[in-house]
């Protein structure tokens, strides 16, 4: 007489499937970190290339103007597109050289991109709101901020008071001692109604207007020359800043 096969369940018992999550689970802990940190990474290099984007169409634009950066605004100027004028904050200025030609294509660089791509720092993003994006096609929000010293003109033609018995006149590029250490832009704090500008004369303004959101509180820094630095704002002091950022004097 033959003998029934038998044939055996296999698989997991409860303890061994519970053994198997937990392994998962202490693999993931140690793998996010990891990740994230990459991510940031990913996101603190971009923001480098944007800013040295930013500056090489700013050096394509004083090619253009005898030596002359973008002001930060300049209320008399107008950039003419084909489908109207843009009052001037310094990156309408650049908008051309970006390969914008029209109100239009700012526009809907906006409405797609939650942003002027190149404006936004992609650590940041989430803190611009689509729907404040803008009030006008000449004034949409950056989480970068642009020194009102390289020049500010008011709508009534005369040109803004900065801190020091100076005032934000236009600068010639070639006019400024130390490039490499003196600052056209940096990272900085947006929420709704945008930073565009600043003007510096001590470490608390700066702790105030700077963004620390690339890792071990440091923001990034695009200098005259045209190189991305990385500094934290202890980096600097009183004295410091009232020349790098403020260009009143030398320390």
């Amino acid at each position: 007489m033959k003998k029934k096969k038998t044939v055996s369940a296999c698989g997991f018992t409860l303890i061994e499937l519970l053994v198997v999550i937990s392994i998962i689970a202490i693999l993931a802990s140690l793998l996010l970190p990891a990740l994230n940190q990459a991510r940031s990474t990913a996101k603190a290099i971009t923001c480098t290339n944007q800013m040295k984007q930013i500056g090489i169409v700013t050096f394509q634009y004083a090619g253009d103007y005898s030596e002359y950066p973008p002001m930060m605004y300049d209320g008399l100027s107008k950039i003419s597109y084909s489908d109207g004028d843009v009052a001037c904050y310094w990156f309408v200025y650049l908008m051309p050289y970006l390969g914008y030609q029209s109100k239009l294509s700012v526009a809907t660089a906006i409405t797609k991109n939650g942003g002027l791509p190149l404006m936004v720092c992609p650590s940041d993003r989430d803190q611009i709101l689509p729907s404040s994006l803008y009030s006008t096609l000449s004034a949409p929000n950056s989480n970068y901020s642009y020194n009102c010293a390289l020049g500010f003109r008011n709508n009534d033609g005369t040109y803004r008071g900065l801190h020091s018995t100076n005032t934000a006149k236009p600068r010639k590029l070639g006019s400024l001692t130390e490039p490499s250490k003196l600052v056209s832009l940096i990272d900085a704090k947006n929420q709704t109604t945008g930073s565009r500008g600043f003007d510096l004369n001590n470490t608390n303004e700066l702790n105030t207007t700077s963004d620390p959101r690339h890792g071990g509180l440091k923001f990034n820094l695009l200098y005259i020359d045209g190189h991305v630095g990385k500094s934290a704002v202890n980096d600097f002091t009183n004295r410091d800043v009232s020349y790098y950022f403020g260009f009143f004097k030398q320390p």
